[in-house]
């Protein structure tokens, strides 16, 4: 790659809690533990050892907030 391979990226994922499942958590479930794996390591499907990229992440929890709340003004054309 140009840069070297040294890639940055925000992973954005709702939980997909609904009322019949509320502790659903896609992103905390399935993302970040497939992140985990490419990290540090795996086996795959075919028994075979993946070894992992290495580097790290942070899994962090966003609130909402109100649209009301907003202080500036959103175009969906933007």
């Amino acid at each position: 790659a140009e840069d070297g391979g040294h890639r940055r990226f925000i992973l954005i994922s709702n939980t997909e809690a609904t009322q019949a499942q509320p502790d659903k958590n896609l992103c905390r479930d399935v993302c970040a533990e497939r992140l985990r794996r490419v990290l540090s390591g795996y086996t795959n499907t075919k028994g075979q050892a993946v070894a992992g990229l290495g580097g790290g992440f942070a899994y962090l929890r966003a609130r909402r907030i109100p649209r009301h709340r907003l202080t500036m003004k959103l175009d969906h054309a933007e």
